[in-house]
């Protein structure tokens, strides 16, 4: 499944953001292609002139076997002042406004977005050919399909992070691929929750105070958090995750995948993965082989796994230290994989070849 994704220059910084936001629920299954629209910015647009910019891309691409969706990411606003859109004559296409969605009060829209450009996929992946019918709820259930015709609507649909039985024994007598279908569905669910806890998330530091909590590298590489005196071993693999992780700790302002390109960085992540974590073997046909994968454009797709596990173990291991998580957690900001722990919270005790902080 292919879901491309073209933006204006205007919401460009934002469909970046939203991919590496999706990504983590749907991959490998579902993939991401960001699309930039060189056409005419405009402040308004009917919506023929939208849904042809989705088949203009559609039209022009050389499409492997599978399903192919494409949504137009438009700052500007458009003749009926929807937030979104699919093509009833042509279920494929659709279009997303990515202006005002702080008129409904949040802070980050990247969430109310991503919920909603995932709400119109799943209405063309399975209500396709029959995008005419009238599958919203005009009557608010707390359902993904409910129409929202006000704010205060939409904070109840945001909030429930559900589909209702009645849409989703629609959508299952519509899949032709059961399993197919369930997987989709069990990934969706994943990340309509994700959008609730980052939109409705209830912070008990106002009730219980902050937690005192650093963070100790061990000298056998051991990464042991203490949390109010509760010792918690952070369960990342020894190997190149736990090379890589500390390599993100010991920069504080973030590496990005191109970084590691540089002969200083790679150095760096090889010298600590090799140090303590290669048993027999050469340094130096280490570093050829990763010179060799940046040669061939492969490093980074070895590394994005690595990130991508890290993630998952540290969301299974502090889902009860929302805070503790969101400091330890690799983020993805301005381009680079970031750490965002205070360093002063962080004891190094492995003090060997340069490694100490």
């Amino acid at each position: 499944m292919h879901i491309y994704l073209i933006a204006d220059a205007a919401s460009m910084q934002l469909t970046e953001r939203l991919v590496v936001y999706l990504k983590p629920f749907f991959a490998p299954e579902v993939q991401f292609h960001i699309r930039p629209y060189e056409g005419e910015s405009k402040s308004f647009w009917t919506w023929d002139a939208l849904f042809a910019v989705g088949q203009q891309e559609k039209s022009s691409s050389l499409l492997p076997i599978g399903e192919h969706y494409f949504i137009f990411l438009v700052d500007g606003a458009n003749e009926y002042n929807w937030f979104g859109a699919a093509n009833p004559d042509a279920s494929t296409i659709a279009f997303l406004q990515t202006s005002n969605w702080e008129d409904l009060g949040y802070k980050d829209t990247l969430y109310p977005i991503a919920y909603h450009l995932m709400a119109l996929v799943t209405a063309m992946k399975f209500y396709g050919n029959d995008l005419t019918e009238d599958i919203f709820h005009e009557v608010s259930r707390g359902c993904m399909f409910d129409f929202t015709e006000f704010k205060e609507e939409v904070r109840y649909k945001l909030q429930a992070a559900q589909i209702c039985p009645d849409c989703l024994s629609k959508m299952a007598l519509q899949a032709s691929d059961r399993l197919g279908a369930m997987d989709y569905i069990q990934r969706l669910f994943s990340l309509l929750r994700s959008v609730k806890e980052q939109l409705f998330s209830i912070d008990l530091h106002q009730y219980f105070g902050k937690l005192d909590y650093q963070l100790e590298i061990q000298e056998d590489t051991s990464l042991v958090l203490m949390v109010d005196n509760r010792s918690i071993e952070l369960p990342i693999s020894n190997g190149r995750e736990k090379a890589l992780f500390i390599l993100l700790l010991r920069h504080e302002q973030g590496l990005s995948y191109k970084d590691f390109e540089k002969d200083m960085i790679l150095r760096e992540y090889l010298t600590i993965y090799f140090t303590y974590f290669v048993q027999q073997g050469s340094y130096t046909m280490l570093l050829n082989q990763a010179k060799e994968q940046i040669k061939a454009r492969i490093f980074r797709k070895h590394l994005e796994p690595l990130v991508s596990r890290i993630r998952k173990k540290l969301q299974g291991c502090l889902v009860a230290y929302p805070e503790v998580l969101n400091a330890l957690s690799i983020q993805y900001k301005e381009g680079a994989l970031v750490v965002p722990m205070k360093r002063v919270k962080v004891v190094n005790r492995l003090g060997r070849s340069g490694l100490a902080s």
